[in-house]
């Protein structure tokens, strides 16, 4: 590995050391300098954070430490050259840089008590599928009183009606806002029926919803971001997990008649006797299914998991038990399938699988559950106090207009009230006016769902919760480096990996590819370094197309003729250029010994060496080897990769040489024996 790199490894990638091992660190906000590199000052702390880090563990070792002390120097030459040249106030690399300070401040905004209860709650859930039908009355989450009672009415009303017999379905098609409810000119309706699914499938209060509620009964009135729902439990399953099934499909079109549909479904029990009988799934396929984008695959289907196939669908894949196992023809909304099943992939083991399903939990809806647990906690370490009486005068003073692109601020501008106190701040009306008005340009060009129902008092209100939680976060973000030191130094192997990285690439990568002039010269003074050993030049020659052995048979002893004749490709080409179904490969190649196994075995054969041989598909294969080649330079497309490495190590080395002349090294003798008692 090229010597440069594995620095940059060590120290930069270092970072990808947990947060939790770094605060293990006994050194932390020790500020004794251990050395200085030019002006540069490196402390204890600094220091021992890479060392331990690296070391996994907590013994300090004389020689060890000895060498740290001069790899780390090298690192901090190549830092002081970045900072020299300015490359840390760069616009560039402020942004990559609040990139990665963004996401290391994660962890500190995420409850794991309330998030670990969602990454269990969501394995429990893994291990069953769910089949629900549901009624919905939109109802956005902002909209206004008024609005949310006659949502919640409408649904109520619903629910009474069905409490006194009449048919969930029925009322589904009548009434639901879920347009899928109902027949459309392209698909017939689901009477809300949704299938199947999993965690993850649904937005999280209609799946809690759905896995709280006992089979075949109705939930309570569930509120999600779309509105009221009433859910239908229908049926619950040991869970699917990822599944692999092949078919035979026969189409039924929305128009069919009747008796075109008899007829499909007779075809489809006709080929499943035959299927029965023995007759081969592959031809089967071939003959008679209509889905051509599977049939060229012998039927197989993309890996599915439940709610991405018709509930029909997924009820027969469930009674398949073991690969192979074919299933009667089922119908679907759109025609007649006959199942056979491929592979199935049960749920991993919990160990296996919860860091994906954190990652999914954190990109989730119920995330939102640790965010309030960490505002809540914020406010309470911070003394959050929020002044509702000037809230309400805030709200006395803003008018409709707030909803247009002319707000009127004359009642609120001139108020200067303080609304909230966290710690020592104080934000006041101003600082939310300031708030509002950004906000307002942010979604100048968005649709917004509640237009027509929001008010001005529902607005705010919006507002000033999405202000109040946002005060909170920026107010603890802004003190993560003083209340954890670990994130702070952390933050610092970021920062100088990247003058690092940028350093390499400006002095040694960038240079190594873009300087073809100094990468010749350094190639032809040395030039001795590039020698091709002893080589043999063959060819390895494919035909395919052939419909029987003995065509291909006839076919090889026409082509060994040419080959052992030295023809050319494109006669070799020329001998089936009028056949539309031959395929030739053919590859040329200089090797030396331990390359190929083939050649290898061929090695000391007399030259040239031919072989040829008809395969059971009907291909034809010729192999040749032409002749040896005896021990030759290499030109420098033949060995350009190998040149540029060894040309990134000649820059290093020059650069190197100069950076520790620039920046020398002094060591504060007294502090590093005191690390190594």
């Amino acid at each position: 590995m090229n010597k440069m790199v594995k620095y940059f490894l060590l120290f930069a990638l270092s970072a990808i050391v947990s947060l939790p091992a770094i605060a293990q660190n006994p050194y932390i906000n020790d500020t004794r300098m251990l050395m200085k590199v030019g002006d540069t000052p490196v402390t204890v702390e600094e220091f021992m954070n890479v060392y331990l880090k690296n070391n996994n563990n907590d013994i300090l070792d004389k020689k060890t430490v000895d060498e740290y002390i001069n790899m780390y120097s090298e690192f901090k030459y190549r830092v002081n050259e970045a900072e020299y040249y300015h490359i840390d106030t760069t616009a560039a690399f402020r942004d990559e840089m609040g990139g990665y300070r963004k996401d290391l401040a994660k962890p500190y905004f995420t409850d794991e008590k309330a998030l670990d209860h969602l990454i269990n709650e969501a394995y429990q859930r893994m291990q069953e599928d769910v089949r629900v039908s549901h009624i919905l009355i939109f109802c956005n989450e902002e909209a206004s009183p008024k609005d949310t009672l006659a949502a919640y009415k409408k649904i109520e009303d619903i629910r009474k009606r069905i409490g006194k017999g009449e048919d969930f379905g029925e009322l589904a098609v009548a009434l639901s806002d879920d347009p899928s409810a109902r027949d459309s000119d392209r698909f017939k309706g689901n009477r809300g029926d949704l299938g199947y699914f999993t965690v993850f499938n649904m937005v999280y209060p209609f799946e809690s919803a759905a896995y709280s509620t006992p089979n075949h009964t109705l939930s309570p009135i569930v509120r999600s971001s779309f509105g009221y729902h009433l859910i239908k439990v229908t049926d619950r399953k040991p869970a699917l997990g990822r599944v692999q099934v092949s078919h035979i499909f026969f189409s039924v079109k929305p128009d069919i008649t009747v008796e075109q549909e008899k007829e499909i479904q007779a075809k489809a029990d006709e080929v499943y006797k035959k299927l029965q009988e023995g007759e081969a799934w592959e031809k089967m396929v071939y003959q008679y299914s209509e889905d051509q984008e599977s049939v060229e695959y012998d039927g197989v289907l993309p890996w599915f998991v439940p709610n991405r196939m018709a509930p029909e669908f997924v009820e027969v894949v469930y009674d398949l038990k073991n690969p192979g196992d074919i299933s009667k023809p089922i119908k679907t909304y759109n025609g007649y399938h006959i199942l056979r099943l491929e592979d199935k992939k049960p749920v991993p083991p919990f160990d296996e699988i919860k860091y994906e399903i954190r990652s999914r939990v954190l990109r989730d809806s119920r995330s939102k559950q640790s965010t309030v647990a960490v505002i809540e906690k914020i406010k309470k370490e911070y003394g959050y106090i929020e002044n509702q009486d000037n809230l309400k005068k805030f709200l006395a003073g803003t008018d409709a207009s707030i909803l247009t692109d002319n707000w009127n601020l004359a009642k609120v501008a001139t108020l200067h009230f303080p609304l909230i106190t966290l710690g020592d701040s104080i934000l006041t009306t101003d600082h939310f006016i300031a708030f509002i008005q950004l906000q307002k340009e942010k979604e100048a060009n968005k649709i917004n769902p509640t237009a027509e129902t929001e008010t001005a008092e529902t607005l705010v209100k919006k507002y000033f919760k999405i202000w109040s939680d946002e005060t909170c976060t920026t107010y603890e973000d802004c003190r993560l480096e003083a209340k954890h030191p670990e994130f702070r130094l952390l933050l610092k192997e970021y920062r100088d990996g990247i003058l690092l990285y940028e350093m390499i690439e400006r002095e040694v990568w960038g240079r190594s590819t873009t300087d073809s002039v100094g990468l010749e010269n350094f190639f032809a003074q040395n030039r001795n370094k590039y020698y091709w050993k002893e080589r043999r030049d063959y060819v390895d020659i494919t035909i395919s197309g052939f419909r029987s052995q003995e065509e291909g048979k006839k076919a090889e002893k026409a082509l060994v003729k040419l080959v052992k004749k030295d023809k050319s490709d494109d006669e070799l080409k020329a001998v089936y250029a009028d056949n539309d179904r031959i395929y030739y490969f053919i590859d040329h190649y200089k090797v030396e010994k331990g390359i190929e196994k083939k050649v290898d075995a061929l090695w000391d054969v007399q030259l040239p060496h031919l072989e040829s041989e008809v395969l059971d598909n009907n291909i034809v294969k010729i192999f040749k080897i032409n002749r040896a080649l005896p021990p030759e330079p290499k030109e420098l497309n033949e060995t350009r990769g190998m040149v540029i490495i060894d040309y990134q190590e000649f820059l290093e080395k020059e650069w190197m040489d100069g950076l520790r002349k620039k920046y020398p090294i002094q060591v504060n003798q007294e502090v590093l024996n005191s690390l190594k008692k």
